[in-house]
């Protein structure tokens, strides 16, 4: 908000939101094992301070506990759970416990709608060696996931630097859906925990193994239908950050005794 960043340093007010943020959500999101950014505030402040340094070089800024930045952990669990709560809100499924247990149960069979843009349909339970088995395609390209997803790409705009793609975003993206539809599987809402690393550590790992075996061309495919580019998640820089900032150096109000 704007209250927010007139509490920041001058030096960075101006773009603060359209070089850090993006930055900062592109190397948490990129990150092969999000789980140890997570685990502690220690370590999420060495993140923070590392992009902070890069995007502002020699500013003596020092990240705090407690800065607005660590809101984006909770994200993944959070919004997947509210995505789900709606759909199920619709008139199709409300008041129909049946309908939701049921769809839910095929949202999270492995082929099911949790992640698959077709998925297999929900009366083909044959053998996935048999013939006539339909295999699901479009993967990590559902409706829910490109919910999810999306703002999060978005967000990652302008990064300041190559990371990569968002393995890691992706991978908590999936989670925390089939946690959401995991919620609804007996056709009410229930209590699955905190969107945590004893919670859902093993089920995020599983889908990083899958998320890395993405094809250039599949992230490329992913990143359009988010409505994100290549070039708008790591613009060119013709300039170095120093050159685009030199206006906003940090100045002291005196100089330090014994400079010149």
């Amino acid at each position: 908000s704007t209250q927010d960043i007139e509490t920041l340093p001058e030096f960075c007010r101006a773009t603060w939101s359209t070089r850090f943020l993006p930055t900062i959500y592109h190397r948490l999101g990129a990150a092969p094992k999000p789980w140890e950014l997570a685990d502690g505030e220690a370590g999420m402040v060495d993140v923070i301070q590392e992009v902070l340094d890069y995007v502002y070089p020699g500013t003596t800024y020092t990240v705090k506990h407690g800065d607005k930045i660590f809101t984006m952990r909770t994200y993944f669990g959070r919004e997947a759970i509210r995505i789900i709560r709606e759909h199920f809100g619709t008139e199709k499924y409300k008041n129909h416990p049946k309908r939701i247990s049921s769809y839910a149960r095929w949202a999270v069979r492995g082929d099911g709608p949790v992640i698959f843009e077709t998925p297999t349909p929900i009366d083909c339970v044959v053998s996935k060696k048999s013939p006539d088995y339909i295999k699901p395609d479009g993967i990590f390209c559902s409706n829910f996931v490109i919910a999810l997803f999306a703002p999060y790409a978005k967000w990652c705009k302008g990064s300041c630097h190559d990371y990569g793609e968002l393995k890691g975003a992706l991978a908590m993206s999936a989670a925390g859906l089939e946690r959401a539809f995991l919620m609804y599987k007996s056709g009410v809402p229930t209590d699955v925990g905190q969107f945590s690393r004893d919670k859902v550590g093993t089920l995020v790992d599983d889908y990083l193994v899958n998320t890395a075996k993405l094809t250039s061309r599949r992230w490329e495919h992913l990143m359009e239908t988010c409505g994100v580019s290549n070039e708008e998640l790591n613009p060119p820089l013709d300039t170095s950050v120093m050159q685009q900032d030199r206006r906003n150096l940090y100045v002291p109000s005196s100089p330090a005794q014994g400079s010149n």
